[in-house]
């Protein structure tokens, strides 16, 4: 059973997820739809009749339990933005994609707020730019976790532009095409601590504290659609 704690928004295999993320298709009018009872089906309905590039956002407080797996099919923004978001027990798979400008950040998540993720899944994301797992802007701890198998063009696990703390996790296999497969925190006053984590095999390194601003990197081609390696 799935608990997403306080509103809590779903996410499973096939899409771009949030913290407060996103890949707007082109030319499309986005809208807002909002989950005014937090509860299973109220957001499940919410989920299903929004269209691509549309934003959820949340009316209400509490904790919603699923059942089953949420899919999302489509990208759209689940937007959790102003409140801590909380991510149990979840599998965040197959993410990415390109917005118009051929740019993405955080292929399964980007998140600018509060985020605290345990006992979850990242595997198969990508990101043109930074994070294929999560790109973190704000306050990000995860726990008892697992990232394999994500590639982006830096930091194919985790890239961090704030606050992180990983325990009890692990992060292996991740790739990138220009720096960093594992763990990349750059930027000023970045942090990153990890506890009891592993990271190890990833393609361009495992960890980096560096700012990569300062780093020139050799101009690299890129093909669409980009996909990591079946694994």
């Amino acid at each position: 059973m799935r608990r997403f704690g306080y509103p809590w928004r779903a996410l499973a295999a096939g899409a771009l997820l949030v913290g407060l993320a996103v890949v707007p298709s082109a030319g499309a009018l986005a809208a807002t739809d909002s989950v005014s009872t937090c509860d299973e089906s109220d957001l499940r309905t919410v989920i299903s009749s929004a269209a691509a590039g549309d934003t959820v956002t949340f009316n209400c407080s509490g904790t919603i339990t699923l059942g089953s797996t949420v899919t999302l099919d489509k990208n759209r923004t689940i937007d959790g933005s102003g409140v801590s978001v909380t991510l149990n027990d979840l599998t965040i798979a197959n993410g990415g994609g390109a917005n118009s400008g051929g740019r993405v950040d955080g292929g399964g998540i980007n998140n600018l707020g509060t985020l605290s993720v345990t006992n979850s899944t990242f595997n198969g994301n990508f990101a043109l730019a930074g994070g294929a797992g999560i790109k973190n802007q704000g306050i990000l701890e995860v726990a008892n976790s697992t990232f394999s198998g994500n590639l982006a063009l830096t930091g194919g696990g985790i890239v961090n532009q704030g606050t992180l703390t990983v325990t009890n996790s692990t992060v292996s296999g991740n790739r990138a095409n220009s720096t960093v497969g594992g763990i990349a925190t750059f930027g000023t006053g970045a942090k990153a601590t990890l506890v009891n984590t592993i990271v190890a095999n990833s393609g361009g390194g495992d960890c980096s504290g560096h700012d990569h601003r300062q780093r020139r990197q050799p101009r690299r081609r890129w093909q669409l659609p980009l996909q990591p390696e079946q694994q």
